[in-house]
């Protein structure tokens, strides 16, 4: 995944961790993992959305359904376009964010 390295992109430090956790990650090793997120600090909006697209795919290999879902509405926020993401992996998490919003809707005691 490609950073831009800007006042709008994210900070050099944010963008080591963030590969090192995918790698870690891509892996299955739980450790390194954990290791890498806790080393993402937050700077900007930027890598907010990074930092939830993070949680997601943490959670999708070691988490439940909840925390993949707060994962994805970090990563996309309030956003009706992709601003901070990669247009491709916007559209995909907001797909997901509303396909898990239609099943909530429609659960019984949900």
């Amino acid at each position: 995944m490609k950073f831009a390295l800007n006042e709008k992109g994210a900070n050099p430090d944010f963008v080591t961790s963030y590969r090192e956790l995918a790698k870690a990650i891509q892996n299955k090793d739980k450790a390194a993992a954990d290791a890498a997120l806790a080393k993402l600090h937050v700077q900007n909006l930027y890598e907010d959305a990074y930092y939830g697209l993070a949680e997601f795919t943490y959670a999708r290999q070691w988490g439940d359904e909840a925390q993949r879902y707060a994962g994805l509405l970090r990563a996309v926020a309030e956003e009706s376009t992709p601003r901070y993401l990669p247009r491709d992996s916007f559209f995909a998490n907001q797909i997901a964010v509303r396909q898990k919003v239609r099943v909530l809707s429609i659960r019984p005691g949900a």
